[in-house]
């Protein structure tokens, strides 16, 4: 008999029981009916979870003394194993819930046998007569968590309800893998106590990382994912004498735990109780909310109440609402007048200078001078004005109506003639306010310059405030009036409120129920006092086994293993059928889930997304209304299919592009160490099918390639020339002349490769030639081959191209060629990853710092930071020390290149390419492990969330565009008939709404924002002018013993101005993408609105809001070609020497003075780039405005004549809901997959 605190105990899960089971949660009924048996049985179950490869098995027998589990087929067959101790027997439970029981011993062959049909064996449960373990212990050993058979895990999980206490295995290459943290962060969240076992520790290396470090990055990722063990161990069966082997002390814990089992199981059946509740609570508030509808959370009551408490106060309020918006505006006003400052200190000068000629007896010179006088007079005026005009522009007019445009915006009154007024009307500020504000009888003095510009600023800016009113009191009065009517919206909307509320209050009765019935289970679990009806009836007696035992009766099946063994298949299946109408002994019977479900296909989230789509298309391969959507559908699925990737390499010469190239090819395929005037691109890329593995292209330069390489050489020497002709003739002289400058220098080797190769490879100049491999190398090698070549491309089948990447190998930052700065501007934009290789003991040279400033202007402009910094020959480090001051040093400079947080990796080329070959003989890591690591995600995932995004909200767009298509279809004789007229009309309103699309007022903001944006490239121009100019008239440079020293000055001239030349360009392209940039938004907007009204013409409409922007780049010429050594002849000319230049501060004269002719030129090729980008990037507007208009028409057509046909009579509804629920189903898959990614 029972007594009564056991009673007592057995009858509160049974309560539990009967209250899930009669809340229809059978499956956590169950699992309290299993509960209830261990209540009454007490065993203590300890169970080996963990990864198939972690050697749960064969821990279990080590543990239990003898080879008492088949290691290998188990986990894949027979799934969950329980060990117990009793008369020798094995019970087989299957899928169906039958237990088969034979009685005897085994051998593992046996077992095995009786394992293979895994179809349809979930569990086995074994007892040994040996006494190895103690009466009332389970040892339970279940299947791998990350098997590919769902049924594995969900057996596993089905079996640790009762598991006392959980020992989780792990192989040590898999320790954290996301599956482990997920699963153990889950026991731990139900209460159950976890011990960690890191088994084979065997393979670890102490020469790739110190044991230490290992367990540190063992324990740091659990305690990243907030889950607390009970505690670590790390072990090897195969090497007991391993130094770390901590195998004997976990076989002590389970012994200890075995010998004190009373400690661990009322606190584990209470604990897991108490879990189902909190599960079961859970499962029926989501059943409440889902009955509810959109009804969700208790708190709504209270929501809804402070929602109509707010309408009715802004109800209250709406005519308040007017004044605030108003004084907002003004407000702004107010913040852009003060925040512009128009009167830095050269600004102050301009003005001095003119007040000069106001305030003073102002004369130019002795003969003629009222002339000169008047000339000089007007043209301080007219400086003064252009330069106060263009702040006055960029810092204050410019803000003050895009500030009114927003205004008209948020307030719904934007029109599109109102944006074009605003934006075309005349500039606020007028050459005659200068003189208006000249005070009479004042005199010229520092105080009074001050003064001036303060009264000027005041009387610019209120001009502006002025005209600002002017719009606002146009066009308030509509602002009023859209007001007025939105009392009426609001005493609709309180009437919906005051519904809900109705609603939500019966949700919150509900809830509160719902509260009180978990209180009262509670109360059950935790209560000391019987209850009342505290009796087990007698179908619980039999239930629990308890029956039996007080009658002293119970049958089992009498089968030999082996005779089982020894059937067939069929005399298998006769024993189940058979099985299924006897009586099994009591069993500690596992609660497992046997419903099936779809099967899932195990791939990637990301093909099976992909898999998805393709589904979907052909969900919609018959609705032609849909047929465009199919298509931009299909479209972006193929992109996803294909994952072709364009990585760029970038860096120094002698930084090891072409070693760091080969590390990641993982074979010796670039030569290394090419002579720095190659230049030339080396394409490394899958195999296609017109060029096999090994396969190489080469593509020569054309004549005129060649020809603008050579006068970029020969400008280095102060000379031009005009053709081929004269360029190869004239290197022989070239060749004898002085060196003057470094650069120089660098340009020979190119000079004689070309005088030496022309006349073999002329004929090839612009054609295009295949070679195998082995001929490869020498045309990117050998200069005088290949400074003919442009591009050499190889098809190379490899591990990186596999993953569909083309790795361009690029000129290097410092490439004596202008022309590369174009190639790299191309591979910055349209390249998927950019990787910069710089050197370890290489300091960054000017050359990368300029290439490194352009990354940093760009890399805001892209969607995703695209870029990897690698740090070469991390090898040569000392220690880890230097190593990481060497990294920390990068990481400052890239900062200071405006490339925040960058990822910067230590790799050696060297090393790891080694490691690829095997061929490794130092224990140093080579780090480029985790660059590929990091490298490969990025690509895989990062770039492909983008797409699959796109993909999941193109699916959702088909789901609602069916479901309203499946409206319509359902609908009345008569309704449709009116919706067919309303459709009509809403058709014709649709196509207008499309034809009023018009982009004139961004057209004129589009101009406003170039010359904002140049306005600021002029300025950063000469930020590091200073600098600049010290590096390159530097006392190293400027040396009298280097030969003609005003030979030097006039290189550095020369220097000076390609530098300003290629900083200029290098901005305009920063500025060209910003602008793109710009655009795309703009156009995102006007897609936006388009389809904001559309939904407003027809709800179920909905538009692509993905419009398609693309603009080609811009060719940028030479910046101010007719600049040259004649512009500074005066300059040059007072240059009188280096020790005079350093010595006497003709420096800062000779600086100054250049910089103001630089100053000159930047300014007028700015507004000559102004134009030419105005142009380019309003051709590119429009265009894509006419493609999306175009787009949109062709989709809103369609969408209405679909609906039309919809309606009528032949309109075959079911099709349609197949579809609904078919796409449905896709779109639930789809954020499944997408969540877990």
């Amino acid at each position: 008999m029972l007594d009564t605190v056991e009673t007592l105990e057995i009858s509160r899960y049974l309560r539990l029981h009967r209250e899930m089971k009669e809340h229809g949660d059978t499956d956590r009924a169950e699992k309290l009916l299993d509960l209830a048996r261990k209540a009454r049985s007490q065993e203590f179950v300890l169970a080996l979870c963990g990864h198939f490869s972690a050697g749960k098995s064969t821990m279990l027998n080590e543990l239990y003394g003898e080879e008492l589990l088949p290691t290998s087929p188990i986990p894949t067959s027979a799934n969950v194993v329980a060990v117990r101790n009793g008369e020798d027997r094995v019970v087989l439970t299957l899928r169906t819930g039958e237990r088969l029981l034979f009685n005897g011993a085994y051998t593992e062959a046996e077992l095995k046998a009786l394992a293979k049909n895994g179809d349809e064996v979930v569990a086995v449960d074994l007892w040994r007569s040996n006494g190895r373990l103690p009466e009332g212990t389970v040892l339970l050993d279940t299947p791998g968590i990350d098997s590919t058979d769902d049924a594995h895990r969900v057996a596993t999980e089905s079996a640790l309800h009762l598991a006392d206490v959980l020992f989780y295995a792990m192989d040590y290459n898999h320790v954290q893998s996301e599956v482990n943290l997920q699963f153990v962060k889950e026991l731990k969240q139900r209460g159950k106590r976890v011990y960690l076992v890191i088994n084979q520790i065997d393979k670890h290396r102490e020469n790739e990382l110190s044991f230490a470090d290992y367990q540190k990055s063992v324990e740091k990722s659990f305690s990243d994912w907030d889950i607390d063990v009970d505690g670590y161990y790390y072990t090897s069966l195969r090497q007991k004498d391993h130094p770390h082997n901590e195998w004997e002390q976990l076989k002590s814990t389970f012994i200890q735990m075995m010998q004190e089992p009373e400690q661990w199981v009322t606190r584990s059946i209470h604990q897991e109780a108490k879990y189902l509740i909190g599960e079961h609570i859970a499962d029926q508030e989501r059943r409440l909310v889902a009955e509810a509808g959109k009804f969700e959370s208790p708190e709504s009551c209270a929501t809804l109440e402070s929602e109509m408490a707010g309408k009715k106060q802004e109800k209250a309020s709406i005519r308040q609402e007017l004044d605030l918006k108003k004084s907002d505006f003004l407000r702004s006003l107010e913040e852009i007048t003060s925040n512009a400052y128009l009167f830095p200190f050269e600004m102050r000068e301009k003005a001095k200078d003119y007040l000069e000629t106001q305030l003073t007896d102002f004369k130019v010179g002795f003969l003629f001078s009222k002339g000169k006088t008047e000339q000089e007079r007007e043209r301080r005026k007219q400086v003064f004005y252009e330069a106060l005009r263009e702040a006055v522009d960029n810092q204050l007019d410019r803000h003050v109506r895009e500030t009114v445009v927003r205004f008209l915006k948020e307030n719904d009154v934007y029109k599109e003639e109102r944006g074009q007024e605003i934006y075309g009307a005349d500039r606020t500020f007028k050459p005659e306010m200068l003189e208006e504000m000249v005070k009479t009888g004042a005199r010229l003095t520092g105080d009074y310059v001050l003064k001036y510009t303060q009264d000027l600023a005041a009387a610019i800016k209120g001009v502006s405030q002025r005209q600002a009113r002017e719009w606002l009191e146009s066009f308030i009065g509509e602002i009023e009036g859209k007001l007025s009517g939105r009392l009426d919206e609001i005493h609709a909307q309180l009437e919906e409120l005051e519904g809900q509320l109705t609603h939500h209050r019966e949700f919150a009765e509900q809830t509160a129920q719902l509260f009180s019935y978990k209180e009262q289970l509670t109360r059950v679990l935790t209560s000391n006092q019987p209850f009342e009806d505290e009796s087990i009836t007698e179908q619980e007696l039999t239930v629990l086994g308890l029956a039996e035992m007080e009658k002293g009766s119970g049958e089992t099946i009498t089968a030999s293993i082996a005779d089982l063994v020894s059937s067939d298949a069929q005399l298998f299946e006769h024993v189940v059928a058979m099985a299924s109408t006897e009586e099994v002994p009591e069993v500690l019977e596992m609660a497992s889930a046997t419903k099936t479900t779809r099967s899932t296909i195990r791939e990637e989230p990301e093909q099976q997304v992909i898999t998805g789509v393709t589904r979907v298309e052909e969900i919609l391969a018959d609705l032609e209304s849909l047929s465009a959507h199919r298509e931009e559908l299909a479209s972006k699925r193929k992109r996803a299919e294909e994952r072709k990737f364009t990585v760029a390499l970038f860096g120094a010469f002698s930084a090891g592009k072409s070693s760091f190239a080969n590390a990641l090819i993982g074979e010796r395929v670039l030569p290394v160490s090419p002579n720095p005037t190659t230049a030339a691109i080396n394409r490394i890329g899958p195999p296609t099918a017109e060029h096999a593995h090994g396969e190489a292209v080469i593509t020569f330069k054309t004549a005129a390639t060649l020809l603008e390489d050579m006068k970029q050489v020969y400008r280095l020497f102060h000379q031009e020339i005009s053709t081929l002709t004269e360029g190869l003739s004239g290197i022989a002289e070239l060749l004898k002349q002085p060196i003057t400058h470094p650069r120089q220098k660098t340009a020979l080797p190119f000079l004689k490769a070309v005088s030496a190769g022309y006349d073999t490879f002329s004929e090839r100049l612009g054609n295009t030639v295949t070679l195998p491999l082995e001929e490869w190398a020498t045309w990117v090698a050998q200069e005088e081959k290949a400074c003919f070549v442009e591009v050499a491309d190889l098809y190379y089948d490899c591990p990186l191209t596999r993953k569909g990447v083309t790795l361009v190998d690029t000129p290097g930052a410092d490439s004596i060629h202008a022309r590369h700065t174009d190639v790299a501007f191309r591979y910055i934009k349209e390249a998927d990853a950019i990787l910069f290789v710089t050197y370890y003991n290489h300091a960054f040279s000017r050359a990368d710092r300029e290439f490194l400033i352009q990354l940093g202007r760009v890399k805001d402009a892209f969607s995703m930071d695209k870029m990897f910094f690698l740090m070469n020959a991390a090898d040569l480090a000392a220690s880890e020390e230097e190593k990481q001051g060497v990294l920390h040093y990068i990481q400052d400079q890239l900062l200071t290149y405006g490339i925040r947080n960058p990822r910067l990796f230590p790799v050696s080329s060297l090393l790891a390419l080694e490691e690829k070959n095997e061929q490794k003989e130092s224990n140093q890591p080579s780090g480029l492990a985790a660059l590929e690591e990091a490298f490969y995600r990025f690509l895989s995932r990062d770039l492909q969330t983008v797409t699959l995004h796109s993909l999941q909200n193109g699916v959702k767009r088909a789901l609602s565009m069916v479901q309203s298509l499946l409206d319509a279809a359902k609908q009345g004789n008569e309704a449709k008939q009116k919706q067919r007229e309303e459709l009509q009309a809403q058709l014709i309103s649709f196509q207008q709404a499309v034809g009023k699309v018009d982009g004139g007022a961004d057209e004129q903001a589009l101009r406003r924002e170039i010359e904002e944006l140049l306005y600021y490239v002029r300025q950063r121009m000469f930020l590091r002018y200073k600098d600049v100019f010290g590096e390159i008239f530097s006392p190293g440079v400027l040396r009298e013993d280097r030969g003609e020293i005003k030979e030097i000055f006039r290189s550095c001239i020369l220097e000076l101005i390609d530098f300003i030349r290629h900083d200029l360009t290098q901005e305009l392209r920063a500025t060209s993408l910003r602008i793109e940039g710009w655009e795309e938004n703009r156009l995102t907007d006007q897609a936006n609105e388009l389809a904001s009204t559309s939904r407003g013409i027809n709800q179920g409409l909905l538009l692509s809001e993905e419009p398609a922007f693309s603009a080609s780049i811009i060719e940028w010429e030479t910046p101010f070609p007719e600049l040259s050594l004649d512009s500074f002849k005066k300059i040059a000319n007072s240059f009188k020497g280096s020790k005079s230049f350093f010595a006497k501060d003709d420096k800062a004269r000779i600086r100054e003075e250049i910089k103001e002719v630089l100053e000159t030129a930047v300014q007028g090729y700015a507004e000559i780039a102004g134009e030419k980008m105005y142009l380019h990037y309003q051709d590119a507007w429009r265009n894509a405005l006419i493609q999306l208009k175009e787009k949109a028409n062709r989709e809103g057509t369609r969408w209405f004549e679909s609906l039309l046909r919809a309606l009528s009579d032949d309109t075959d509804p079911s099709v349609l809901e197949n579809k609904v629920a078919s796409l449905q189903q896709e779109v639930t898959e789809m954020e499944q997959l997408l969540n877990r990614k």
